[in-house]
């Protein structure tokens, strides 16, 4: 997340698509940086940001341009799976490590592997995915579409600078962050089900196609 007073804007940053790349590239212009933990986490949701805005400044939302990312479900949950070491339990790396990354620590990748992984169809079919799904990130605390503008990651760096440019910001470098070579999976029907089940809204304004 960051939140800029004098530029008027928020950003939401949704989980592996390109928001630490793009958290880096507001952080000169921004006045709140988030950290790992609430009420500025990361992935803070529109309506976690609301709130903040309303205790901190007394601000409504529409005094901001709000904007976020959407990727592909099925490429964003390949590289979800990838990056994040699910274990059968539910936990992702960031959760076993919590201690660690709370206080700041680079965890080597080396030590994020879980000791029982789920498999990746066991993953996409039986485990709670909803906080990574597109929604808690466009609304806002009455559950409306709050979100200016939606940018899609496969077109980012045609996208990205048009937003800037309207922000006043200038034309802004993106730098590449995070980037992994995600193995690709296949989604079989009853996966390919459950994604546009979870990631309706993903498809929706993503204009994507299962």
């Amino acid at each position: 997340m960051r939140i800029s007073f004098r530029y008027k804007f928020v950003f939401i940053s949704k989980y592996k698509c390109a928001s630490t790349s793009i958290r880096r590239a507001l952080t000169p212009f921004s006045d709140v940086l988030s950290t790992q933990e609430a009420p500025t986490y990361h992935h803070s949701t529109l309506a976690d940001a609301e709130r903040y805005i309303l205790s901190d400044r007394g601000e409504s939302l529409d005094a901001y341009f709000v904007f976020t990312t959407v990727r592909h479900p099925t490429a964003m949950l390949s590289s979800l799976y990838a990056y994040g070491h699910p274990d059968k339990s539910g936990y992702y790396w960031w959760d076993r490590q919590w201690d660690r990354v709370r206080l700041g620590h680079v965890v080597p990748k080396s030590e994020r592997a879980a000791e029982c992984p789920v498999p990746f169809r066991e993953w996409i079919l039986e485990h709670d995915l909803s906080r990574f799904a597109l929604d808690p990130f466009i609304r806002d605390l009455n559950g409306r579409v709050r979100a200016n503008c939606i940018l899609r990651v496969e077109s980012l760096a045609s996208e990205f600078p048009r937003v800037t440019e309207r922000l006043g910001l200038g034309r802004v470098d993106l730098p590449h962050i995070n980037i992994g070579s995600p193995q690709g999976h296949w989604f079989d029907q009853a996966m390919q089900d459950r994604v546009q089940e979870i990631f309706r809204s993903d498809l929706e304004f993503g204009r994507y196609r299962i």
